[in-house]
């Protein structure tokens, strides 16, 4: 009996009946315990959910999308954009959801629910893809040891 109650800043609105169901559960499993109808120890845990994508995984994200539609475009026939490489990349991360019975990437805007965990999925996605098709310049350079020293004095 496995149920997640997720409160996440996007259904705030439904925090309340999130709660109500919470409590019910509960209460239902005390009273099965109280009449010996369940035997078994249980965990209740709670725990924050993933941090949001950073702008940096964002900035890295469209850096190495402009880098591959380049080297798709360098085919004869092919035109692509920015946007349809990066869906591409989506969906190979798995990155998707349903919308009318067709799969489609989920948005990794400021307001989407794209998580840290979600974006470094994608970006590996890419610069796996990137070395595997020795792509130039498919690569995020690390950061400078100086500014990180300096960030965190």
């Amino acid at each position: 009996m496995t149920k997640p109650f997720i409160f996440k800043q996007t259904n705030q609105d439904n925090w309340s009946k999130i709660r109500d169901e919470f409590n019910t559960t509960l209460n239902k499993i005390f009273c099965k315990i109280s009449f010996g109808e369940i035997k078994d120890d249980f965990e209740i845990e709670i725990k924050k959910i993933c941090k949001k994508r950073s702008g940096s995984q964002l900035k890295a994200f469209w850096l190495l999308i402009s880098v591959v539609r380049k080297y798709f475009n360098s085919f004869p026939a092919n035109n692509y954009t920015d946007e349809q490489v990066a869906e591409y990349f989506k969906r190979a991360a798995n990155h998707v959801t349903k919308i009318a019975g067709e799969t489609v990437g989920k948005s990794i805007a400021n307001k989407s629910d794209c998580t840290v965990e979600d974006m470094e999925r994608i970006i590996n996605t890419i610069l796996q893809f990137g070395a595997n098709h020795n792509i130039e310049n498919c690569y995020i350079e690390p950061r400078d040891l100086q500014e990180l020293l300096n960030n965190f004095r």
